[in-house]
């Protein structure tokens, strides 16, 4: 297996979104990777042109959130970043995910997982299960653990998955 050279991470603005974000942080200062942040966004429908969806997106609180993710990361790493923007609704999420992958040549995907099981599973199938089971490279999902009481520090776990 070789080292990344490009590094996607797709991100909802959660904490555990934002500890994928760090873990692939270390991993691009580790092997001089490059390290993308995907958010897949449902726009209003009234863009006519792809210069009017980026205005939207960066007129919207996602928009925003991304901004600030960027900006704090360019901050404490030496580590080349860029946002990427997908479009589509919550159950074209892992599709738009894969995309980009294939389309972007990425060799590694980081990505959190909000750790559902039991009904809420069965429910609503996640968005990482998809895209782990359809992505042409390695995927290392991150979730965060529960909180066990005092003392606990919230730590992640990761798990590599290809």
């Amino acid at each position: 297996m070789h080292a990344p050279s490009k590094i996607l991470v797709p991100v909802d603005f959660s904490d555990s979104s934002r500890a994928a974000l760090e873990y692939a942080e270390a991993l691009g200062a580790r092997f001089g990777a490059e390290v993308d942040v995907l958010h897949v966004w449902k726009p209003s429908g009234r863009a006519d042109s792809k210069d009017d969806l980026l205005g939207e997106f960066a007129r919207s609180e996602a928009g925003r959130t991304m901004i600030d993710w960027l900006v704090s990361f360019e901050l404490r790493s030496d580590v080349e970043a860029h946002a990427r923007l997908a479009t589509g609704v919550r159950s074209d999420v892992p599709d738009a995910i894969v995309a980009t992958v294939q389309s972007g040549g990425y060799d590694l995907v980081v990505m959190a997982t909000h750790g559902r099981r039991g009904m809420s599973l069965l429910l609503r199938s996640s968005v990482t299960e998809k895209v782990v089971s359809r992505a042409p490279c390695p995927v290392v999902t991150l979730r965060a653990k529960e909180h066990h009481g005092p003392g606990s520090d919230g730590a992640l776990s990761s798990s590599w998955v290809s």
